[in-house]
């Protein structure tokens, strides 16, 4: 494992690749909001019910997600905790990958 500070000097870690702006994150919401209302007025009562079942589990997955980005992040803060203040390897549990 190499320098954490060197690692996000040269872009072997990107927070920004990682990440979305909370404009796009909006726009994107909006476009998938509009589209499933479009499929949910051509489907009847039980069409409606799985649709909305399978809209849960999407949020479900996507709350997994962020709690793995913010989990990866405080990660990557730590090392660069350690690193500057001298302590150059950080104990596995907080390995950037």
């Amino acid at each position: 494992m190499g320098s954490i500070l060197r690692e996000l000097y040269h872009g072997q870690i990107s927070p920004r690749e990682n990440g979305f702006s909370k404009n796009r994150e909006h726009a994107a919401a909006a476009k998938m909001r509009e589209a499933l209302e479009v499929l949910s007025k051509g489907l009847d009562n039980s069409g409606r019910e799985n649709l909305n079942r399978l809209e849960g589990f999407f949020g479900e997955v996507l709350d997994l997600e962020k709690a793995e980005a913010f989990a990866l992040g405080f990660k990557i803060a730590i090392r660069i905790m350690c690193e500057t203040f001298g302590k150059s390897e950080p104990s596995s549990d907080f390995a950037y990958s």
